[in-house]
């Protein structure tokens, strides 16, 4: 039944094959056939136990979900923001300006009292230069910020990867 099924899937496969703006392709014949994600299990020297079911396993359920989320994000998800500008301009105050693809519907701000370490939400913003004002940021204190952008698309985020930090020592 494979090989009759291959065929038609193969013929349905060249008419979708490329992306649009009402879908994303997924090659998920491909990812299925090169990792054997099916419940198929045939051996002929267990004739008992053979499962012709042709659906996903438990793990051919993960990878679809994964590629699917990589496609996505792939589509729809902005590029990685630039900070441009950063500085402190009062006590508790900084502003920021960012660079980002034109497709975001806004950026999330994070910081930390070190390059490497962990990094707590700031605010969340929509325009590409910003103020803020929070009483998380102490007067005298050296910290780093990172920014990454996002699209809203029908009430699903999808984000960029954050940008390099950026150094800011408040008034």
């Amino acid at each position: 039944m494979g090989e009759f099924a291959d065929s038609y899937i193969r013929k349905i496969n060249k008419i979708f094959n490329v992306d649009s703006d009402i879908y994303t392709v997924i090659d998920l014949y491909t990812l299925f056939k090169n990792n054997k994600l099916s419940n198929v299990e045939f051996h002929i020297s267990d004739i008992k136990n053979i499962n012709l079911d042709p659906h996903p396993s438990k793990k051919g359920h993960k990878e679809i979900a994964a590629a699917i989320i990589d496609a996505l994000n792939k589509n729809h998800a902005p590029d990685i923001p630039k900070i441009t500008n950063a500085k402190s301009t009062a006590k508790n105050k900084i502003s920021v300006k960012f660079s980002c693809s034109a497709k975001k519907s806004g950026y999330e701000i994070k910081f930390s009292t070190s390059k490497n370490g962990k990094y707590r939400l700031l605010a969340t913003v929509s325009k590409d230069k910003v103020n803020i004002k929070s009483s998380k940021l102490k007067t005298g204190q050296k910290y780093y910020i990172q920014a990454r952008c996002y699209n809203n698309i029908n009430g699903v985020k999808y984000y960029s990867a954050y940008s390099k930090p950026s150094k800011i020592e408040i008034k």
